[in-house]
């Protein structure tokens, strides 16, 4: 189906201490509803393993009114907005049982050959998969640079990497919510409004990486993580 729904409910290990949905999990989510839409119009990963590529996830926002609670069911409505030469932009819509729209989420994705890591042209490929329906989501906007010194270091770990040896997209965020100090008192009387995750490089297991943070406005917070100079990884979280 060109634009599907599937249904889900928050498990225990999808909370945190608020009881709400966290914003990683929800993210997890929506990863595997992308996945589950691709695989069953035969261009999933299952699919294009066998011919040596796979999907790669190169942007990402997400805008959340509020969160599904603990054991609370919730729909996830996806469709592909448009397919180009190189990337596609596949939306998202956050639904309670109610139809509510409490979020929606927006993300651009690129097809890659295995071996060489490079983009494989998509030209014509999936136009029939578009549909004309635009995102409730802001799209991803441009981020300042960083100019900080490095909050802390991190080595990549077995547990951080996915079935592509890279770390996982979902990681990264854990990583820089890590940095946040005293999370329960923040995390007490805020959420996250809205998270833009831009995708430059991978990070494979081994790499040190260097995390950078900055809180520029009172509830804006820019992150980036760095192989050396390679940028890998940004983030603007809005409270």
């Amino acid at each position: 189906m060109k634009l599907a729904s599937y249904s889900y409910k928050v498990a225990l290990q999808d909370v945190d201490f608020t009881k709400k949905l966290k914003i990683t999990r929800l993210i997890g989510y929506l990863l595997e509803t992308a996945g589950r839409n691709a695989f069953e119009n035969n261009f999933g990963i299952q699919h294009l393993q066998a011919e040596n590529y796979t999907w790669v996830l190169s942007r990402l926002a997400v805008e959340m009114e509020t969160y599904p609670l603990q054991d609370e069911e919730f729909i996830i409505e996806t469709w592909i907005e448009n397919a180009g030469r190189l990337f596609t932009t596949r939306n998202f819509c956050i639904k309670n049982l109610s139809g509510k729209l409490i979020g929606s989420s927006t993300s651009i994705w690129a097809m890659i050959d295995i071996n060489t890591r490079r983009a494989v042209d998509l030209t014509d490929e999936y136009a029939s998969f578009v549909v004309d329906k635009p995102s409730p989501c802001e799209h991803p906007r441009k981020m300042p640079p960083i100019l900080c010194e490095p909050h802390c270091e991190y080595k990549v770990k077995y547990s951080d990497i996915d079935l592509n040896c890279h770390a996982n997209s979902a990681k990264y965020i854990e990583w820089l919510l890590d940095t946040i100090e005293n999370p329960k008192t923040f995390f007490e009387n805020k959420h996250v409004a809205r998270i833009e995750l831009y995708y430059m490089n991978e990070a494979l297991l081994g790499d040190v990486l260097s995390f950078y943070k900055e809180n520029r406005e009172e509830q804006v917070f820019l992150f980036e993580i760095k192989r050396n100079t390679d940028s890998i990884c940004k983030m603007r979280l809005v409270f």
